[in-house]
């Protein structure tokens, strides 16, 4: 009697390890997903943030290059210096 009694003690001592060492690792599985998930949205918002940086200096890029094919929508100025004749023009939204 004392021997079967000894065995279904040790049944379910080891049956409980398993069972907790199933719920650590469930835990840390769980914790795991959640920071990868995490890291996931912050690149996707990072990416997304990029995305939209770039088509706005597109956009200001060819408004540059329209400019300054069109001459900056600014009037030429006619000069002479030292006897040789100058055209400047000055474009508007042009940084240096």
């Amino acid at each position: 009697m004392a021997a079967g009694i000894r065995r279904i003690e040790a049944v379910t001592v080891e049956r409980r390890r398993v069972n907790i060492l199933k719920r650590k690792r469930g835990k840390y599985a769980g914790a795991a997903e959640s920071a990868f998930k995490a890291k996931q949205k912050l690149s996707q918002a990072g990416s997304k943030t990029l995305m939209a940086g770039a088509q706005q200096l597109e956009k200001d890029l060819a408004a540059a290059a329209t400019t300054r094919a069109g001459g900056g929508g600014a009037a030429a100025v006619a000069e002479e210096s030292a006897g040789v004749a100058v055209c400047r023009r000055v474009l508007d939204g042009i940084k240096r």
